[in-house]
């Protein structure tokens, strides 16, 4: 004589709508659950298990198919059609025999089909699977709601930075052509204040006030810085809106570079710094926009001089292009490689 394998347990403390019209059957099944830690409901016939299932929303229903009224196959499809019972399994348990039956069942949004007469052992094994893909299904369920939820905040964020670049972008333009408008506002007195000044310059030089002419020279050299940076914003302006253009020439690089060293010279000498150029007379011509790479070289020079007190600064034209910081007898040495 060998031992009934024991019954499954239960996965957790669950509720069963047990729906039947033979009280025998009712009964049956309540004292095959109850012990197992189930909470069992029950109803006599289709119409109250209707109402049971949306007041109680049990974890699972065992429905009997043959029931005067409401059958079975009707309650089932009434539940799945009510978005409160929809999700919840319903196995049937009848006796009707046959494959018909079985696919009736399954048409109707059932889950299992189970035969009468029951073993306990298989109504409880089948409980705990469905309850465990329910509880699977439902995870899953909420799972899929927060991601639609974090693509939607997603999507949100994207389209926010989107509207902010699209507006960062209205602005900087604006600010370009307010840059624009205004370089070449500003251009206009200063080159007027540039030409006067030469004109008083040279009158002043043929009379008895040539003691002025070094004020002069000042109001004329801060015109000229000024219209510098007024220059330098409206190159500004041209990138940020994409409108520079390059005037490509065939040119001398030897004279480029004497002609960059006189002019930058003054501010080299400024900070007692010495100013040292190597270009090779064999260096030959470059194509590019000479204007540009004048302004280029004049402003890194004009930088190592203005960030270097008594040293050396040395402008070296090759084929590599570096910038060095290193000393020489004491002194402070920075040499800037130009690569054509």
């Amino acid at each position: 004589m060998t031992d009934k394998p024991p019954l499954p347990s239960a996965p957790h403390t669950a509720s069963v709508l047990v729906v039947d019209d033979i009280a025998a059957n009712r009964d049956l099944l309540r004292a095959t659950l109850e012990p197992q830690g189930y909470e069992v409901l029950l109803a006599p016939n289709g119409e109250t298990a209707v109402k049971v299932a949306q007041r109680a929303r049990p974890d699972v229903i065992l429905l009997d198919v043959n029931m005067p009224g409401m059958d079975g196959y009707a309650v089932c499809r009434q539940l799945k059609v009510d978005a409160a019972t929809r999700e919840i399994p319903v196995i049937f348990i009848s006796a009707n025999e046959g494959t018909q039956s079985v696919v009736d069942g399954f048409h109707a949004g059932g889950v299992d089909y189970l035969s009468k007469p029951f073993k306990a052992e298989e109504v409880l094994t089948r409980l705990e699977t469905h309850l465990k893909i329910n509880q699977l299904s439902q995870a899953l369920a909420r799972k899929n709601s927060e991601l639609s939820e974090s693509n939607q905040k997603l999507a949100a964020e994207v389209q926010r930075r989107k509207s902010a670049e699209e507006a960062a972008n209205q602005a900087n333009q604006a600010k370009s052509a307010y840059l624009a408008n205004m370089s070449h506002e500003l251009r206009t007195p200063l080159n007027a204040i540039l030409g006067y000044s030469e004109m008083v310059e040279e009158e002043l030089a043929s009379s008895p006030q040539s003691a002025l002419i070094p004020d002069v020279q000042k109001i004329h050299a801060a015109a000229r810085h000024q219209l510098a940076l007024v220059n330098d914003i409206l190159d500004l302006s041209k990138i940020e809106a994409g409108k520079t253009t390059l005037f490509l020439e065939s040119f001398v690089v030897k004279t480029l570079i004497q002609e960059v060293t006189a002019t930058v010279l003054p501010l080299v000498s400024k900070n007692g710094n010495t100013l040292e150029v190597a270009c090779p007379d064999e260096i030959g011509s470059m194509r590019a926009d000479q204007t540009k790479l004048r302004q280029v070289l004049f402003n890194l020079i004009s930088n190592a001089a203005k960030f270097t007190e008594k040293g050396i600064i040395r402008l070296e034209v090759g084929k590599t292009s570096n910038i060095e910081h290193r000393t020489r007898n004491g002194r402070q040495l920075r040499t800037l490689n130009l690569k054509l």
